[in-house]
């Protein structure tokens, strides 16, 4: 909520590599059996996997600049 007033943010969710690993096994083992229905269903998987990650990576950078951003206004203000 943009417009409540909050000490802190949530932090982002943790990075979970299992998912990362197990899809990039999955992608291995459809390649290996020639399996292109398998291959692309993985890589679209693998796919919305990276764009949740760069998610996750922006709100870490989004959080950092919130927080410096409210330490400077109560500096302004005192």
């Amino acid at each position: 909520m943009l417009a409540g007033r909050r000490d802190s943010l949530d932090p982002p969710p943790v990075l979970d590599a299992t998912l990362h690993n197990v899809l990039r096994t999955a992608i291995d083992d459809a390649s290996a059996r020639r399996r292109g229905d398998r291959l692309r269903g993985a890589l679209q998987m693998l796919w919305a996997d990276q764009i949740l990650e760069s998610q996750r990576q922006v709100q870490t950078e989004l959080a950092s600049s919130a927080v410096l951003f409210v330490q400077k206004r109560r500096q302004a203000v005192s």
